[in-house]
């Protein structure tokens, strides 16, 4: 699964470049400080709690109705996503940028909020459509049922609704309000998809907990959506339609439309791949070991949101040591916190597989093999943020495009002979490949790789740790699946812990004090 090139919360705090007065004049370090600190710990949290709402949902698929509708679900879920990024048409990246920049000026923010809505539900209505007639077809080249066909179809309705809660998340973002982003699309969203999932699946109804929560959930969190878009940016349905389209800014959405669409089809290309050419149920076998090593990518991306608009600004201010010891020290943060939850799933995979049910246990090894490969995407995935931002975006999309034919050619090779273990082996190779390709690109941008001989202290703190848990293993399997992992997680994370502080981990390398480097560069 390799991931779309432009971070979706690259712009997260944009807002805070320069804190202003209601007067217009600068606020103390102090404040623009303690806002930056509490914007970045309510996106952390939002954007994690929408990763563990996701995997809840997948659990709950998996234990109520087995590993053939968990693998229909997801083919499903890849084609309305991959649909579902070209149908926004890079818009969402577009608003932010060119409402950010005409804000202050009368009645422009609201011009442009219009024009990118029309343009994204327009487009998304007709592949809607598209999507919706191919349902068939794709149900019997993918996996081979005909239910599958029409829970393509299901969420073929769902599109218009999912594309208007993306786009009116971005809206919000753009005039200053990302907390209204993060609660509608991580909280609001997934939740409701697995309370409507629950529903149906506790009222015996298996096909329709497939069929609705995705259609349901949709319809519901985009009239949330529209209502809170009126209130915050004053446009509504009738701006909407009377709305023209902003060439410039559409010709600025365009490219970032394939660059993404060529990272959601990564992200998406070995599931797709196993349903070409295995069945539902082997989909449904890897979903929750691909879910769960995912959950390390929620480290990357939180960070990526909070140290973009630092290296834009120091990078702008021709700061390159500046921006190559935060992008090292970010790094470094990074690694440490990833680090126990990598070692975690990958000591305990048995455990973790158990939360879905007996059938899914044997994926184990998958989970392990997948968890590596993640790692070395979330190690090295601040590149791209650092990339992006010191304006070298090409390499982040060639890097994309590299990493996607890698994936392929492997999934290809690999799929029809060792089905699963093939797809996986596709992605730890694209990932590895990226990861190289990303520190040679570093190396000749900012003059580092950004893994240095600093990360001794995570990694010396987490061998003890895991020999540990390793140890006690035996004691802790009596606990059960769920009960295992609570012991384990705790005993190795307290034990990590306590060796970082002893290291003196904790007073070099905090996010606050990387904040504060920030906010101290900008104001020199």
């Amino acid at each position: 699964m390799v991931h779309a090139a432009l971070s979706p919360t690259a712009h997260l705090f944009s807002r805070f470049d320069h804190p202003l007065q209601a007067d217009g004049s600068d606020t103390s370090q102090e404040v623009g400080l303690m806002a930056f600190i509490g914007q970045a710990a309510f996106s952390f949290a939002g954007f994690f709690s929408g990763q563990l709402m996701r995997f809840l949902l997948n659990l709950v698929i998996a234990r109520m109705l087995g590993p053939d509708a968990l693998g229909m679900y997801a083919l499903a879920l890849a084609f309305l996503q991959v649909t579902e990024i070209v149908a926004v048409m890079g818009l969402d990246a577009a608003m932010l940028r060119y409402v950010g920049k005409a804000r202050g000026i009368a009645e422009r923010p609201a011009v442009l909020i219009a024009s990118g809505l029309k343009g994204g539900m327009l487009f998304s209505l007709g592949l809607a459509a598209l999507l919706y007639s191919a349902s068939e077809p794709l149900g019997r080249m993918f996996g081979g049922d005909e239910l599958l066909g029409v829970v393509i179809a299901a969420y073929a309705l769902a599109l218009p609704f999912t594309v208007m809660i993306s786009l009116g998340g971005h809206a919000m973002q753009a005039v200053g309000h990302v907390e209204e982003k993060v609660l509608t699309g991580q909280v609001l969203f997934p939740l409701c998809l697995v309370v409507v999932t629950v529903l149906f699946g506790l009222s015996g109804n298996p096909a329709g907990a497939l069929l609705f929560p995705m259609p349901l959930a949709a319809v519901t969190i985009s009239v949330w959506t529209a209502v809170r878009v009126v209130r915050i940016t004053g446009v509504g349905p009738r701006a909407v339609i009377a709305a023209s389209f902003h060439r410039g800014m559409y010709r600025y959405a365009v490219p970032l439309m394939f660059v993404g669409f060529l990272g959601m089809l990564g992200h998406w290309l070995d599931i797709i791949l196993l349903g070409a050419f295995c069945t539902a149920a082997d989909v449904g076998s890897y979903q929750p070991a691909v879910r769960s090593a995912g959950l390390l990518r929620s480290f990357l991306l939180a960070f990526s949101g909070v140290a973009a608009p630092m290296f834009a600004t120091l990078y702008s201010q021709n700061k390159g040591a500046e921006v190559a010891a935060l992008y090292g020290g970010t790094t470094r943060l990074l690694v440490a916190a990833v680090l126990p939850a990598w070692a975690l799933l990958s000591v305990m995979p048995k455990e973790v597989m158990t939360l879905f049910g007996a059938p899914f246990v044997a994926s184990a090894p998958l989970l392990v093999m997948l968890a590596a490969g993640v790692l070395v995407q979330a190690v090295s995935g601040l590149g791209d943020t650092m990339l992006q931002m010191s304006g070298h975006a090409r390499f982040v999309a060639l890097n994309s495009a590299g990493a996607l034919l890698c994936q392929m050619v492997l999934g290809l090779l690999l799929i029809p002979q060792y089905g699963v273990a093939g797809a996986a082996a596709g992605v730890v190779g694209a990932y590895v490949l990226a990861a190289v390709l990303r520190s040679i690109e570093l190396k000749r941008v900012i003059g580092t790789a950004g893994l240095t001989q600093q990360l001794w202290k995570p990694v010396a703190a987490l061998l003890p740790s895991v020999l540990l848990v390793i140890a006690l293993h035996p004691f802790v399997a009596g606990f059960g699946a769920v009960g295992g992992l609570g012991v384990g997680a705790v005993v190795l994370c307290s034990c990590y812990a306590l060796i970082l502080a002893l290291t003196g981990f904790f007073r070099d390398a905090t996010a606050g004090g990387l904040a504060q480097q920030f906010f101290m560069s900008k104001n020199a």
